[in-house]
């Protein structure tokens, strides 16, 4: 890298680090008493009304979420527990009432008829109730995959990606560089600087004002400026546009 451009990159980053502890700074002394409040890397600290004071408290322990209760099994309706047994007592009972029309010269021919009905409503139930037990064990699967647990660490680059984004404005690749400089990883810097809400337009736009309230800029110079703090050329040209250029 030319030394001049690493100077460059060394001052942005400077730049970005002092502009985020004044506007906090200013934004507590507007809005905060004096009291305890929490920092962007989980401690907590003293504000006095008008200044921050030395005493740090650590960030408090996370604390596990409270186990869910199993859900109960809904319970069967009377009607469809008897399915077999109202069935076989109407065969019985139809039996002996044939059993004794067969007394007085009649034949049992109901009896047969009568039985293929019980049979049939027992074997609908038994080829049904596995399918309904299947298709909620492939829904339970399913929601367990579709909800993928983050890390400690991708948890913590989410959140400080979100701090940086709330107090000033910066492009894709040089939230992940300043994640890097405040020692995330290169892999879980990438996630929290994807995994935030944010428009990359409207950042390029934010961060073309903040320059023209400091020092002159020509469009052009501007542009390369943006491209330099790691927006794309579309994305550069829309905040020089949108900052009046």
């Amino acid at each position: 890298m030319h030394p001049e451009a690493a100077v460059i990159e060394i001052w942005s980053l400077l730049w970005a680090d002092a502009t985020f502890r004044r506007r906090a700074k200013d934004r507590m002394t507007q809005q905060h008493p004096a009291g305890w409040y929490g920092q962007p890397d989980g401690t907590q600290r003293y504000w006095d009304g008008s200044q921050w004071m030395n005493p740090v408290q650590p960030p408090p322990a996370p604390t596990a979420p409270p186990p869910q209760p199993a859900a109960s099994e809904p319970k069967k309706a009377w009607f469809a527990k008897k399915r077999v047994i109202i069935p076989a007592a109407a065969l019985v009972a139809i039996v002996g009432w044939a059993s004794v029309q067969g007394k007085g010269g009649e034949t049992a021919t109901p009896a047969a008829v009568v039985a293929t009905p019980a049979h049939q409503d027992s074997t609908v139930e038994a080829t049904q109730e596995p399918a309904e037990e299947v298709t909620e064990e492939a829904t339970e699967e399913a929601t367990e995959e579709a909800a993928p647990s983050l890390t400690v660490s991708q948890e913590q680059a989410v959140r400080k990606a979100e701090d940086y984004i709330g107090y000033t404005a910066f492009s894709r690749s040089g939230l992940i560089k300043q994640l890097k400089y405040e020692g995330f990883s290169s892999r879980d810097a990438t996630f929290g600087a994807d995994h935030i809400d944010v428009d990359w337009m409207e950042q390029a736009a934010i961060k073309a004002k903040d320059y023209l309230e400091y020092t002159a800029f020509s469009r052009s110079g501007l542009i390369k400026q943006l491209e330099f703090e790691g927006f794309t050329r579309k994305q550069a040209e829309h905040g020089a546009k949108a900052a009046g250029l």
